[in-house]
């Protein structure tokens, strides 16, 4: 899985969703439709409760937990997601000693570099095109491996 796969969550949302999918598996499960009461509406609700937990075990397998405080900085490895076409990048963003890696790396001066710096996990920004473009992105991941 890569880190576009992952979806940003805080802790507290994840906990109310992980609690809603035991709730959902703790009910009986009724596998024989014979075995069903009222066919029609039973199997209805059945099928739906079947269709919550599979949504919600996707879910919880994609969340990811931002570090508390993790702040986009030079020599972090960051991964934002250009809000108007979905396409993600993962860079460096530039500083001292940035450049003893393989990385794709960004000055802070640059367009994206002033856009992300100081943003959190989550957070949206504008980066500003030399054309005077206004691009909306998303910072999704920071990662201090950079460092």
């Amino acid at each position: 899985m890569t880190a576009v796969d992952h979806i940003p969550m805080a802790r507290p949302k994840y906990n109310r969703l992980q609690n809603e999918l035991m709730a959902l598996r703790s009910r009986p499960s009724v596998e024989v439709a014979d075995d069903l009461v009222d066919t029609g509406e039973d199997l209805l609700g059945y099928r739906a409760r079947r269709a919550r937990i599979r949504h919600l075990e996707r879910l919880l397998a994609r969340a990811k937990h931002p570090r508390r405080g993790a702040v986009a900085e030079p020599g972090k490895l960051v991964t934002v997601r250009y809000d108007d076409s979905g396409r993600t990048e993962t860079f460096m963003l530039g500083g001292y000693g940035a450049c003893d890696t393989d990385k794709k790396i960004y000055p802070l001066r640059s367009p994206i570099g002033r856009a992300v710096v100081g943003a959190r996990v989550g957070e949206r920004r504008q980066v500003l095109k030399p054309d005077g473009a206004v691009v909306p992105v998303t910072l999704i991941d920071i990662d201090a491996g950079g460092r």
